[in-house]
C-alpha cells in the first residue's frame, strides 16, 4: 500500500503544476471496528489536459496502482472537474490504511460498563507538500485544497474539528503553513442500560412502599395510644414519605439524564 500512498501525493503535484487540485480524505468507522476510508481527488478539467500536454495521465496511474492494491476505483466528475475515488476498507482499527508521508492515523477502542469509546487521533504533515514543491516554479502550496472528514460511531465527546454535523467533523487544512496538524476526535455509544435501571427502580419502588406501608400499618394501630412510642413512630412515618418522595425526584431527573446521554430507551 505504501506504493501507492506516495503515488497518490505525487501525481497531486503533478497536477498542481497545471493549477489547483483537491484533496478529500474521509474516514467512516462502525461500531464494530471496522470501515471505510475513502479518498477523492479532484482537478480542474483545463489543468488536467494541460498536464496531459506535459506528461503521462496522473490519474490513470493512481487508478492503476490503487487497483493492483486492492482500492476500489470509481472516476469522478462534477461541473468543470475531473477525478477519483479511491476506497479502502478495512475490519479492524488498525488496519486503517494511511497516507503516508502525509498523515498517520492512530485509532483505540475501549469497552467498560457504561459502553464503548473510540480515539481517533491522525497527524497530517503538509510540510511535506511544501518541500516536494520546492523549486518548482508557479506551484504555490496554497494551489492544493486538503480536508479531512472523520466520522463516529455513537456520540461525539471531544474533538478539535473545524466544524461537525451530528457524527461527522470535518477539517481544512492549510498546505501552505507547513506544519504538523493534529486532528482529534472521541466518540462514546453508550450500552444500554434500560433493563438493569427498570429492575433497580423496581426493586426500590418495592422497598420504599413497603416500608412507608409497615410504618403507616404500625401507626394506625398505635393511634389511641399518646405514648412516646407512637409519636417516634408517627415521626418515623413522616420521615419515610419524605424521603420517599425525594428519591422519586431523583429517579425523575436520573432518567431523564439516562434517556438523553441514550443511555436508556
Amino acid at each position: 500500500m505504501r506504493k501507492f500512498e506516495y503515488l497518490l501525493l505525487l501525481s497531486l503535484l503533478t497536477l498542481t503544476l497545471a493549477s489547483c487540485a483537491s484533496l478529500d480524505a474521509s474516514l467512516e468507522l462502525h461500531e464494530d471496528g471496522s470501515g471505510t476510508r475513502t479518498v477523492l481527488v479532484l482537478v480542474d478539467e483545463t489543468a488536467y489536459n494541460l498536464a496531459l500536454t506535459t506528461g503521462g495521465d496522473p490519474l490513470a496511474l493512481i487508478a492503476a496502482e490503487a487497483g493492483q492494491r486492492g482500492a476500489t476505483v470509481e472516476p469522478y466528475a462534477e461541473y468543470a472537474r475531473r477525478g477519483l475515488r479511491l476506497t479502502q476498507s478495512f475490519d479492524r482499527l488498525g488496519d486503517i490504511p494511511a497516507l503516508p508521508p502525509l498523515d498517520d492515523v492512530r485509532a483505540s477502542r475501549q469497552s467498560d460498563l457504561l459502553g464503548s469509546h473510540y480515539a481517533i487521533t491522525i497527524t497530517v504533515d503538509t510540510a511535506q507538500l511544501v518541500t516536494a514543491t520546492q523549486g518548482m516554479p508557479g506551484v504555490p502550496a496554497n494551489d492544493l485544497k486538503l480536508t479531512y472528514h472523520m466520522t463516529l460511531p455513537g456520540r461525539i465527546r471531544a474533538h478539535n474539528a473545524d466544524t461537525i454535523a451530528e457524527n461527522t467533523l470535518t477539517w481544512t487544512l492549510d498546505p501552505a503553513a507547513g506544519d504538523m496538524r493534529t486532528l482529534v476526535a472521541t466518540s462514546e455509544v453508550p450500552r444500554d442500560l434500560t433493563v438493569p435501571y427498570l429492575g433497580v427502580v423496581i426493586v426500590l419502588g418495592v422497598l420504599g412502599l413497603a416500608l412507608v406501608g409497615g410504618l403507616a400499618l404500625a401507626s394506625a394501630r398505635r393511634r389511641r395510644r399518646t405514648d412516646r412510642a407512637s409519636g417516634v413512630l408517627s415521626g418515623c412515618l413522616g420521615l419515610a414519605m419524605l424521603i420517599a418522595l425525594l428519591g422519586c425526584l431523583m429517579l425523575t431527573l436520573l432518567t431523564s439524564y439516562l434517556a438523553l446521554e441514550g443511555r436508556i430507551l
